[in-house]
């Protein structure tokens, strides 16, 4: 298995993504500073007391109270031919909280958006220089936001899935009904459009935008067995990251600052980088 591995030649473009971070420090820390103000604006303008998803989160809660004390005769229609329209007939409270959790969801799909192509565009950016592609800043962001287009509508469409996927589960759960396929499928949709995401960021600047769409679903499937590999590794990375963010939390706020900053968010550039490496080299094949 690690012979197959070292065959797509993974760790060879990890040490060239590491030796690309030590030479260029000051683009690292301009990825940093990108990647603050994502967090910065996303935690002020979003997860504020006052913010959105505050508000997002607080209808989504009422309208789950609303099922649990809804009546018999909308479990069982529900329970027994999934029918939304149906249930919302009999418990029109939950139709009026849906429609707004939907429009602020559309709010926040907006904010979302501005926010994250400003600034994970500029950490993209500073992450395809290091790796080596130059490209004039008002085309790569023009370009990013364009793609971003697409798969912002997915996630959204995901996002929305996730919430039915909890309003069933919730009213399954009364019915004694603890699995759900449906659940299932919507955390799997979420790892293809990932997967398919990373794949267009890192043809950013070498295709025009609808080649670079064309291109990521024709090399996302012909080439999946050599991307996934990098796909993998990645998520691998993250989920450690993620753990040793965890162990510094436990043992002290501050120390989990330090760490976040000073190692998880630059290892964050590191990973791009190494996949934007990984991918034009399969890609030149």
């Amino acid at each position: 298995m690690l012979e197959k591995i070292k065959k797509t030649k993974v760790f060879e473009d990890f040490r060239k993504a590491l030796k690309a971070a030590r030479n260029r420090p000051l683009y690292m820390f301009y990825a940093l500073l990108a990647d603050l103000l994502f967090l910065f604006l996303y935690g002020f303008i979003v997860l504020g007391k006052a913010g959105i998803f505050t508000r997002i989160l607080y209808n989504w809660q009422h309208i789950l109270a609303l099922v649990s004390r809804s009546s018999e005769q909308m479990l069982n229609t529900y329970a027994l031919n999934s029918d939304f329209a149906a249930m919302l007939a009999v418990e029109p409270d939950i139709k009026i909280n849906l429609m707004n959790l939907l429009w602020l969801y559309l709010i926040l799909l907006l904010a979302l958006y501005v926010i994250y192509c400003l600034c994970q565009g500029l950490s993209w950016k500073f992450s395809l220089e290091l790796a080596g592609r130059k490209m004039r800043f008002y085309g790569f962001m023009k370009q990013f936001a364009l793609v971003n287009i697409l798969w912002f509508a997915l996630f959204s469409i995901y996002h929305l899935l996730s919430l039915l996927a909890d309003l069933r589960k919730s009213v399954l759960a009364k019915q004694g009904i603890e699995f759900s396929y449906f659940s299932l499928a919507v955390t799997a949709l979420l790892f293809v459009i990932s997967y398919f995401v990373f794949i267009s960021y890192a043809f950013i600047g070498k295709h025009k935008t609808m080649a670079i769409i064309k291109r990521t679903f024709a090399d996302g499937v012909k080439k999946f067995l050599n991307i996934a590999v990098a796909y993998m590794a990645f998520f691998a990375a993250v989920l450690v990251l993620n753990l040793l963010l965890a162990g510094a939390f436990m043992l002290h706020a501050i120390l989990a600052y330090a760490v976040g900053i000073l190692i998880v968010m630059p290892a964050f550039t590191v990973l791009r980088i190494f996949f934007i490496s990984y991918m034009d080299r399969i890609d030149s094949k």
